[in-house]
Formats: C-alpha cells, sequence, structure tokens
C-alpha cells in the first residue's frame, strides 16, 4: 500500500475541493455542524452526483471503505492527527492538525 496525501483548503466552514484518486477526479465536499461540533463529508462525482453520502468525521479510522460503491476508487480515505491524539477535528483543524491521505490499494499479486 501507498499514502497519498491530500492537502485541504479548509478557509471556510463550508467548502469543496476537488482530489483526483487512481486517476479519477472526485468531489470532496465538506460541511461544519454548529449543533454537534463537528465536520461532515460527502464524495461526488465531476457532475456533482452523490457517491458517499455525508458522513461525520472521525480520525484514525477509515472513512469510506471505496471498495464496497460502485464509482469510488479501490482504495481507503483516512483523516489523522499529525500529532498522533486521535482527537475530533475542531473547526479550524481541518489542513492543520487534521490532515486527508489516500490510502491506495496495490492490485500487485
Amino acid at each position: 500500500m501507498a499514502n497519498l496525501f491530500i492537502p485541504l483548503n479548509n478557509k471556510s466552514p463550508n467548502f469543496e475541493q476537488v482530489v483526483t484518486l487512481d486517476g479519477v477526479d472526485f468531489v470532496l465536499v465538506f460541511l461544519w455542524n454548529d449543533r454537534s461540533s463537528s465536520w461532515y463529508m460527502e464524495t461526488r462525482d465531476t457532475d456533482r452526483n452523490p457517491l458517499a453520502a455525508f458522513r461525520k468525521i472521525v480520525c484514525d479510522i477509515p472513512f469510506i471503505v471505496m471498495d464496497t460503491t460502485a464509482g469510488l476508487p479501490a482504495g481507503q480515505l483516512w483523516f489523522f492527527t499529525r500529532d498522533g491524539s486521535g482527537t475530533r477535528p475542531g473547526l479550524l483543524d481541518l489542513g492543520q492538525n487534521v490532515q486527508l491521505a489516500y490510502i491506495i490499494e496495490d492490485n500487485v499479486l
């Protein structure tokens, strides 16, 4: 397995960014929820069709096991803390202490 680190352009409580995973572009939509004090992310294709509905961002566990949904790459997205604390990301943490990685599944036998 190899890691692809995805820089996050968090400049507001709601933002989107396009990422290329396994040669395909995807739109990641990030929303901050004040009530739960939590970040949520949805994965969409470039036509803005949802591929993986909004899910709460939690560090140090797979965000989405990609190979279970048609249209998504085979790897896994992981949010992790740079300081290793594994704490829940706060409003200003995405792209700072909380980073995003894509774990690429190698298909070499």
